[in-house]
């Protein structure tokens, strides 16, 4: 899964390299963000109809991660296990597929 989607934050753009979360009136999301510098930012919000991801989000609030399994551990405590599996399942779609050909 390839998301189209970018946040601004603090006037800085980010790109959500995935997310996973309750969606309805009242919902939460967690995000794995990406600097232009190539900065990793793992990041969880909730609210409801009225304002959406990103909305009252300030840089400070981002928390860095050197590698997506860290987003996914901090997800495990954010979201309800369901949830927090499909935000890993999405980031493992986005590794690369390992080679299946033998080494000669």
């Amino acid at each position: 899964m390839i998301y189209d989607r970018s946040v601004r934050i603090d006037g800085e753009d980010f790109e959500v390299v995935a997310a996973a979360g309750d969606y309805g009136y009242d919902w939460s999301e967690a995000a794995l963000l990406r600097s232009a510098s190539g900065e990793l930012f793992y990041d969880y919000e909730s609210g409801c109809s009225c304002n959406s991801f990103g909305d009252y989000t300030t840089r400070d609030d981002l928390k860095p991660v050197q590698t997506w399994q860290q987003a996914v551990e901090l997800a495990k405590v954010d979201l309800d296990p369901g949830d927090a599996a499909t935000f890993a399942a999405r980031l493992n779609e986005l590794r690369p597929a390992r080679s299946t050909a033998a080494a000669a």
